[in-house]
């Protein structure tokens, strides 16, 4: 007993000292675990040391053992989203009848354990509903890929969906393989099966792509940049900040901090998918046959969110492998008028039931239609003068600042915080200037737009680093 309780001592003072609680901790070294993993696959595959389906049972086996060691008993509801699509697929003839059910099921099975997680008092640093969302992502997105393929009509589906077409329905090993791979099975980023079967038994085994330990190592330091800057920010500038701290500081400093705070909030996202990069480009996973990179796992630009200078190319910029599944399964299915109120609409229920998610998510829908129509209408102008540049570092301001105040709901999540901080801290000024700028477009008229416009318009820069890359082009011409 008394050696047991000097252990359970020891345990806690090495969580005390590295500031990770247990199931942070266990994250760590799972994902630390995998890499090392990660590398035996890819020597296996290389080599063809082992055959394709031995390799399938080891990621099926070694992602269903790391997510049981992190998320314990909650590993069964992947298991039965699981068993439920592959009984679907086996039994329904009809695709699309069968792509709405495993979306049916697997969506039901994931609002579940949100509502759980919500009853839960003690959340806890790890959200258990993090690897159900992504076998939602894989198991939807494999039906409506299969039912693409299907259709009459399919060459005329948008470019991506055809890149993402299945022919052959999966084994069952095959599906429980690409769902709980444990290169990205916790954390992502996703990946469709069209990309990962050619992977496992299409892929040539000794294929030109250099490249792949360079930008590894890239990502290995990268991570290790980001876990440094969230264990010295993060403790000091928690979402909360901007409640009881904030309020007594001057308006514009509250600005700011809302700046700051979800910029650090930023950091445990750019960490845990450059991690999840790291373990996939580990395998041999991730290389990009239309850009011949390795990009194909990047999950985020984080220059590119940074510089960012409207919506669309934050939106662009952010979890990409989710913005992907959101238009392969809504946005390009949805008729015009629904396109994107369905799709944010998607992308709340799939991140759950706390208020803030829909405080995000249905205040983004004005801002991104006044973002949209601003620009039609200030953008020709500063053309005009010659002062595209300026355009782009007015734009990244407004934009960075008023996609922070969006987002902050989505980290203090319950509506008394979230009321707190839009009322108490920033008295609902974004959402009066978004109604307000909204209102004002429909009484500025926009100008004509010229050949000059048109034909920049679809070259635009979207960062504030690419505006002045054109600038300085346009100085040397």
């Amino acid at each position: 007993m008394a050696q047991q309780q000097q252990l359970d001592d020891g345990k806690q003072v090495i969580f005390g000292l590295i500031s990770l609680d247990r199931g942070e901790l266990l994250f760590v070294l799972v994902h630390s675990l995998s890499i090392v993993c990660a590398a035996g696959f890819y020597v296996a595959k290389n080599r063809q040391l082992l055959s394709t389906d031995a390799l399938h049972r080891i990621a099926a086996v070694l992602g269903i053992l790391f997510l049981s060691v992190i998320f314990g008993s909650n590993v069964l509801y992947i298991i039965l989203q699981v068993g439920l699509a592959w009984l679907i697929l086996s039994t329904v003839r009809d695709s699309r009848s069968a792509a709405m059910l495993i979306l049916i099921d697997s969506m039901a099975i994931l609002c579940y354990l949100q509502v759980k997680r919500i009853m839960q008092k003690d959340l806890g640093t790890v959200d258990f509903t993090a690897p159900v969302m992504i076998s939602t992502q894989k198991l939807t997105a494999l039906a409506f890929s299969l039912h693409d393929y299907s259709r009459k009509d399919r060459d005329r589906l948008p470019e991506e969906n055809q890149r993402l077409m299945v022919e052959k329905k999966p084994t069952l090993l095959q599906l429980a393989s690409f769902v709980f791979f444990f290169h990205g099975v916790v954390v992502g980023p996703i990946s469709f099966y069209s990309e990962y079967i050619h992977f496992m038994e299409e892929q040539p085994l000794n294929f030109k792509a250099r490249g792949r330990k360079r930008a590894l190592v890239r990502h290995m330091l990268l991570t290790l940049v980001l876990v440094s800057l969230m264990l010295v920010l993060a403790p000091r500038w928690q979402p909360d900040t901007l409640l009881g701290y904030a309020q007594q500081r001057p308006f514009l400093v509250r600005v700011f901090l809302t700046y700051l705070v979800m910029m650090v909030a930023r950091l445990k996202y750019y960490f845990a998918w450059n991690l999840g990069s790291c373990i996939q480009l580990a395998a041999g996973y991730g290389y990009d046959r239309q850009k011949e990179d390795w990009t194909g796992i990047k999950n985020v630009s984080i220059m590119g969110l940074e510089t960012a200078t409207s919506m669309r190319s934050y939106i662009d910029a952010w979890n990409t492998s989710t913005n992907a599944w959101l238009r392969l399964l809504a946005y390009s299915r949805l008729p015009p008028k629904f396109k994107m109120i369905g799709t944010f609409v998607l992308s709340a229920m799939w991140h759950g039931f706390y208020p803030g998610y829909y405080f995000t998510f249905l205040f983004a829908v004005p801002t991104t239609v006044a973002a949209r129509r601003i620009r039609r209408i200030f953008r020709p102008r500063f053309l005009a003068a010659n002062q595209l540049l300026l355009y782009h570092v007015i734009t990244w301001f407004c934009t960075q600042l008023i996609l922070a105040y969006i987002v902050v709901p989505f980290t203090l999540l319950h509506l008394n915080l979230v009321l707190s901080y839009y009322h108490g801290t920033m008295m609902w000024t974004g959402h009066i200037v978004v109604f307000v700028a909204l209102a004002a477009t429909f009484v500025l008229p926009a100008p004509p737009r010229s050949k000059v416009d048109s034909q920049t318009g679809a070259k635009a820069s979207t960062t504030v680093g690419s505006a002045l890359a054109a600038s300085e082009d346009k100085k040397t011409e």
